[in-house]
């Protein structure tokens, strides 16, 4: 890995009133390219150069009334996972001699999937024969942003109000080249489908899965975000002070500058292409193909009142808009035949079905071109709005000496209009017509970008706080808290299993709520910085010699630590709808009483329950006997299980979150000293230890009931102990 970074900076007075800024800055990261032994995996290779410049001007009219006037420019260009045949033995003929019949834009051969990441209706992951990928789908991503901020403050002093006004102004350009999760190499999946190992699939020539996009390079989307905000700080009494304050924003819809994009109009079940006749009347805008909002107003409000000399109360309450972000291949610019895919997911072999498999021969078109027809299209609501975030908080800050202090709050947030996905041509009911079948087909995906998705967060915190006396301060904070939404965002929550971005059903997202993924009840911290009182000046050790106050007098101990309950754990199960949907859930029975707890079967294996329950009757005849948790379900009923899959056409009665992983514990230390050479002269020594203690905090169990290592902790989520020495010289 390589980062090289720099900066150059001038300040400059004009005139007693005027003073000006000037900076560039530039970088350039790259990995470098590793070295493999036999060329059947292609590592990719990244680059990621960035330029910018930022402007400040500040003219004094007089020492009341100050204008701070800025202008910038930022570009970042991403270019990454771009695949390397680093033994030069396939090169771009690779498909062609591993009998692939498709052309190919980077070196290699696609893909050769073992993974089962396509889940197969009804299929435990336990059948599978798990091997590794060799090849490479090609995902190679290139993205060029510039954005130019432009912007205005005003600052008055009148009398009791230092009023501020301001306007500001952001263009984005974003350039991009995303090829999707098959990349432009293509993937072809082994799932186990027709033999019951993927291994045998695979030698079989039996593909369950297969799919890759065009080699089309960047479309261009362009957005104007403009503001202008009014605050005033009013300095009402010696002990109440009032903040108060409006912000308005108005986010352009985000069009493409080449009309390269369409969108579904939900109502009808048209396709539309950015610019087409009838766009307008359909969507309110021909390009962007969503209605703009103009009702982004952003008021703020808030207080700080001293009843006392030892007790301050503060409190604030806030509204914040923004549009937030969502996954490259949800944008609109991603439909066809901008963006051309194609995609093919066989039937499984079953009882009276050879299934249909693909070869690898047939698997991938030798040409994915505009005109090739899709059975996935991207949707956004055509009434897609920014996020409304609300914010209220209350505290009460006390001194309990000259020293000490101590804060007790509330912070509480709510949130509308979130981002969520949504599979829209999920069926209403098992056999009925699908949405969009006109459009993708009974079996295709039209995936919905709305914000219709809510969430809430409400905590009581306390920190107490030691200011520094005879060489110690520290500080504590101690948080209780629930987090609570119905959707995780469209990237979910980072190692944590939690709720898929797609609601199970998706036309009642009310059930997909529970405990946001990073919801933790307990969270707390703490810091302390002691001095060690020996050595001159000190407690101890003040008339020591020159080499003793060098060796042992002068030292700086500090600590950190840090410890939270665990996160919340959804557990799923294998799909067995039959409406379109993109994610299962478990069926829940009654609570799950966790007995023999360990890190290889962390639900335990206590198979009594409380309130035993007769588990549903499968239908169609068909018996399931499957070991969970140490209990074991039959046929018609069974006792003793608090999950179990589903029977059927029904979707998971489990709730989002409703088991827990382990908690995290972490403590830091550190202990340095300066030694003195000579005069402002000194050498720093400085010793590091992270995770001192080696504890082992682990990650979420696996939450699949279906999966042979259900319940297992395989990794930790804490580092290692690291032990770090640095000298630096001072003068």
């Amino acid at each position: 890995m390589r980062n090289d970074q720099g900066d150059v900076k001038i300040d400059y007075t004009l005139s007693a009133h005027d003073s000006i800024m000037a900076r560039y800055s530039q970088g350039e990261a790259a990995d470098a390219t590793p070295k493999t032994p036999i060329a059947i995996t292609f590592p990719g290779t990244n680059s990621y150069p960035f330029k910018g410049i930022a402007l400040n001007w500040v003219h004094t009219f007089s020492p009341r009334i100050v204008n701070e006037a800025r202008g910038g420019w930022s570009r970042v260009r991403w270019v990454q996972s771009i695949p390397q045949d680093t033994t030069g033995v396939f090169g771009t003929n690779g498909n062609s001699i591993v009998g692939i019949n498709a052309a190919q834009p980077y070196p290699g051969f696609a893909l050769q999937d073992f993974s089962n990441s396509q889940a197969i209706s009804g299929q435990s992951a336990s059948n599978q024969t798990y091997y590794t990928n060799f090849g490479t789908f090609g995902g190679g991503s290139s993205l060029i942003d510039n954005t130019f901020t432009y912007g205005d403050d005003l600052s008055l002093q009148l009398n009791k109000h230092n009023v501020k006004v301001g306007v500001e102004i952001l263009r984005y350009q974003q350039n991009n080249f995303y090829p999707g999760n098959d990349g432009v190499m293509g993937r072809i999946q082994y799932a186990g489908a027709f033999t019951g190992s993927n291994v045998a699939d695979f030698v079989t020539n039996n593909i369950y899965y297969a799919g890759i996009a065009g080699d089309v390079g960047r479309s261009g989307q362009r957005q104007y975000r403009d503001a202008a905000f009014i605050q005033d700080d009013w300095k009402v009494t010696s002990n109440l002070t009032l903040n108060l304050g409006m912000r308005y924003e108005f986010d352009q819809p985000i069009y493409e500058v080449n009309n390269k994009q369409g969108n579904v109009d939900l109502t009808t079940g048209v396709y539309y292409e950015a610019g087409a006749a009838g766009a307008a009347a359909a969507f309110g805008d021909a390009r962007a193909l969503y209605h703009p909002t103009y009702t982004n107003f952003m008021p703020r409000v808030g207080f700080s009142y001293q009843p006392k000399p030892r007790m301050v109360i503060r409190g604030g309450y806030g509204i914040t808009n923004y549009l937030e972000g969502t996954g490259a291949n949800l944008r609109l610019n991603f439909n066809p035949p901008f963006q051309p895919a194609y995609t093919y997911t066989a039937v499984a072999a079953s009882a009276t079905s050879a299934g249909t498999p693909l070869t690898v021969q047939t698997a991938i078109p030798t040409d994915v071109s505009g005109s090739l027809s899709s059975n996935t299209y991207r949707a956004w609501d055509k009434h897609l709005k920014p996020a409304f975030i609300q914010e209220f908080t209350l505290s009460t800050e006390y001194q309990l000496d000259n020293k000490t202090s101590v804060v007790l709050g509330y912070v509480g947030q709510t949130g509308q209009h979130l981002i969520d996905a949504r599979a829209g041509n999920q069926l209403t009911a098992p056999g009925t017509t699908a949405p969009y079948a006109t459009l993708v087909g009974q079996n295709g995906s039209v995936v919905v970008t709305e914000t219709e998705s809510m969430m809430n967060y409400n905590a009581a915190q306390l920190q107490m706080r030691r200011r520094q006396s005879n060489g110690l301060e520290y500080q504590i904070n101690y948080t209780f808290a629930k987090a609570m939404t119905n959707n995780p965002g469209f990237f979910g929550t980072a190692s944590v299993n939690g709720a898929s971005p797609y609601w199970q059903n998706g036309y009642n997202g009310h059930a997909d709520y529970g405990p946001s993924g990073f919801d933790t009840r307990h969270n707390m911290s703490a810091t302390a910085v002691y001095a060690l009182p020996f050595g001159h000046g000190k407690q101890f050790g003040g008339n020591s010699n020159w080499l003793v106050n060098e060796v042992a007098g002068g030292w700086k101990i500090t600590g950190t630590a840090m410890a939270y309950s665990g996160l919340p754990v959804t557990i799923t199960g294998p799909n067995s709808t039959s409406v379109n949907n993109k994610t299962a859930r478990a069926n829940h029975y009654q609570h799950l009483k966790i007995a023999n707890r360990t890190l290889n079967n962390w639900f335990g294996t206590d198979n009594t329950v409380n309130h035993p329950v007769p588990i549903k009757t499968v239908t169609n005849g068909v018996t399931i006997t499957k070991t969970i948790n140490g209990c074991t379900t039959t046929s018609a009923q069974s006792y003793g299980c608090a999950y179990g899959p589903t029977t059927g056409n029904e979707f998971g009665s489990a709730a989002v979150g409703t088991e827990r992983a382990p908690g995290y514990e972490q403590i830091d230390l550190t202990a340095g000293k300066a030694f003195t050479i000579y005069h402002e002269q000194a050498l720093e020594f400085r010793a590091d230890f992270f995770n001192a203690f080696n504890i082992a905090s682990y990650k979420n169990p696996d939450n699949g009931i279906a999966d042979s290592n259900f319940g297992q902790i395989s990794d930790v989520r804490s580092p290692q102990r690291q032990i770090q020495f640095s000298l630096h010289y001072a003068f």
